[in-house]
């Protein structure tokens, strides 16, 4: 136990701008990993590997000091 796993990360995400000085955004993540763990199985410790999936979506507001610019 306690070793590390590699993982697959794969994302999107967008912002909308509401003004020049401030936007939405959101973000969408999936990780996908395949840890080792110790599992007990008959009073005796066996290693096994398992799938694990965890999705993230997050909201947030951004502002922005100063504000943009038209170029």
């Amino acid at each position: 136990g306690g070793e590390s796993a590699s993982t697959i990360h794969l994302g999107a995400g967008q912002s909308f701008a509401i003004s020049k000085s401030m936007a939405l955004r959101w973000d969408f993540s999936w990780n996908f990993y395949q840890p080792t763990a110790e599992v007990l199985v008959n009073n005796e410790l066996v290693e096994k590997k398992s799938n694990h999936d965890d999705l993230y979506l997050s909201l947030g507001m951004s502002f922005f000091f100063p504000e943009a610019t038209y170029r």
